[in-house]
């Protein structure tokens, strides 16, 4: 439903493709927010969550040059 309701406001969204990979990001990114079956409070990140979200968003071409460390991405958050 998000990504539907994005395409107003971002035409690239109109591409089947683009459409499915955004969708592929939003679910990811509600996994790391909040994994499924996880009692940890929302939010909250573990170097774990954040190498799996690096090595997706690299996977999918989603990543402008090298991907980022974990201790790159998970530094500056403490």
């Amino acid at each position: 439903a998000a990504v539907e309701a994005t395409k107003a406001y971002v035409t690239a969204l109109v591409d089947a493709t683009q459409a499915a990979n955004a969708r592929a990001v939003a679910v990811a990114t509600a996994e790391l927010i909040e994994p499924a079956g996880s009692t940890a409070a929302v939010g909250s990140l573990s170097t774990e969550q954040v190498e799996a979200m690096i090595a997706f968003l690299d996977d999918h071409g989603l990543l402008t040059g090298a991907a980022p460390t974990v201790e790159a991405v998970c530094d500056p958050l403490v």
